[in-house]
């Protein structure tokens, strides 16, 4: 026997479903409450995106980054190194560490270019609209192969 007797007794699907109606009989649609809740869903989705680039961990993007600047140069491009990125200033910061970039297949050598450690600075508001300025950009140890061959194509 139980200490606590059951006092309650359970509901039918029908009156439950009529208690759930019941509490949502006085909600309205206003479009300043449809603004609210976008505005909501909108700030929320800010809000992850800036956490998940601020806890992200940059070495594990390496292959990524490399493969879509392969695709974008038409050469293999690679980074073999650690990838340090810190986003959250006026002016980020963005460490590359043996950065290679390779030769069109035209080219004997495979390597085009090969860089110890770049590192690169931007200034954060006008890259947001679309205007990349470069306040710092060193390479340490660069090592390029410039080739043209004699119909005029370079690497």
């Amino acid at each position: 026997m139980s200490l606590i007797s059951n006092t309650e007794t359970p509901f039918t699907f029908a009156e439950l479903r009529q208690r759930i109606i019941a509490d949502f009989r006085d909600t309205r649609f206003t479009p300043l409450g449809a603004l609210r809740w976008t505005g909501i869903v909108i700030m929320a989705f800010v809000v992850a995106a800036l956490n998940m680039l601020y806890f992200l961990d940059w070495n594990e993007m390496r292959g990524p980054i490399g493969h879509y600047a392969s695709a974008r140069a038409g050469r293999e491009v690679r980074i073999d190194g650690d990838l340090k990125v810190d986003l959250f200033h006026w002016q980020p910061h963005v460490e590359i560490n043996r950065l290679y970039i390779g030769n069109p297949s035209w080219v004997t050598k495979p390597e085009g270019a090969a860089v110890k450690q770049a590192v690169i600075e931007f200034r954060l508001w006008p890259a947001i609209f679309g205007n990349l300025i470069l306040p710092l950009v060193q390479l340490d140890q660069p090592n390029a192969l410039v080739v043209r061959d004699p119909t005029g194509r370079s690497n």
